[in-house]
């Protein structure tokens, strides 16, 4: 039964790094997600003030 042990070890251990794996992707994607907005948001105020000069 040791052997079991160790196998079911790995195998959460694998889970939980795929798991660490997602949130960190998923964090990176709103992360750029953001930052794609906040650049779209600041170039249209930018247009904005340079249509009004």
């Amino acid at each position: 039964n040791g052997t079991q042990v160790t196998i079911d070890d790995k195998r959460s251990n694998a889970s939980h790094v795929v798991f660490v794996i997602r949130m960190v992707l998923g964090a990176l994607v709103i992360i750029l997600a953001v930052i794609i907005i906040t650049e779209c948001v600041i170039s249209e105020q930018r247009a904005a003030v340079n249509q009004i000069i």
